[in-house]
């Protein structure tokens, strides 16, 4: 049942006390500055520290190593193709089947590419909750409806994942087991059903506690932020490294 997913536990990691502003900022600027590397070589090493730096930062393993394999099975579908379809200079054939030098160029940028963004985008996810990165959007200067409209989809999101566990939970009970059966099939469509039912229901509940409660597209933090040496640290570590590694892949030293 994929559909069930641990909340990520943000206690793990090293980032949780930084500014959610500077995460935000320090995170999608080194994601955006990691589209302009055209290199291998710089790209591969993008990578690396992406992942080391996802790894260094945030202890939760059991948690984003399987989407990790995930997200790199992802990205191979939409690669290897590539491979074969591009044409150029060719290395190897086998056939109708040719890579190209092209091909293996294009394919490789887009898979350390796609790896590297995703690493800084788990490495951001598991420093913080969604209620901060909504705080920190509004404190930025992100409309409110914008914001409110990106927390409460993620609440709704996470209030469907719950439903989820507990009707599994109580299938289970009743002795229902996963098989490849006509009633199983059968019974797993009814359950998505109610599951959609039961879902809209409660976020209809939970959006009217919400406005109940003097909600107004503002997000309050329980202490005020402040700027310190470890936000800059921060910056520096995320997008600095990659935009050392633009500058440096520009003046053709790598």
């Amino acid at each position: 049942m994929a559909l069930a997913f641990p909340t990520p536990n943000h206690s793990k990691s090293i980032l949780r006390g930084i500014d959610a502003r500077w995460r935000s900022i320090s995170f999608l600027l080194a994601m955006f500055l990691v589209a302009f590397y055209q290199n291998t070589t710089t790209l591969a090493a993008c990578c690396i520290y992406s992942l080391l730096l996802l790894a260094i930062t945030w202890r939760d393993y059991p948690w984003y190593v399987p989407r990790m394999a995930w997200i790199t099975g992802g990205i191979l579908v939409f690669v290897i193709p590539g491979l074969f379809l591009i044409r150029g200079e060719p290395i190897w054939n086998l056939g109708w089947l040719t890579i190209s030098k092209e091909s293996l160029h294009t394919s490789s940028v887009i898979f350390l590419r796609g790896l590297a963004i995703s690493a800084l985008a788990l490495a951001w996810v598991g420093s913080t909750s969604f209620y901060e990165m909504a705080a920190g959007a509004r404190q930025l200067g992100l409309g409110r409806s914008l914001t409110s409209i990106f927390w409460m989809g993620c609440e709704q999101i996470e209030t469907v994942q719950k439903e989820f566990k507990r009707m599994r939970v109580a299938l289970k009970a009743r002795g229902q087991t996963t098989s490849a059966s006509a009633l199983s099939w059968s019974s797993t469509a009814r359950l998505c059903a109610n599951l959609l039912v039961r879902s809209l229901d409660k976020t209809e509940r939970l959006h009217h506690a919400i406005l109940s409660r003097g909600f107004q597209g503002e997000f309050p933090m329980q202490s005020q932020p402040i700027t310190t040496w470890r936000e800059i640290l921060l910056l520096l570590a995320t997008s600095g490294i990659v935009s050392l590694g633009i500058l440096l892949e520009q003046a053709g030293w790598l």
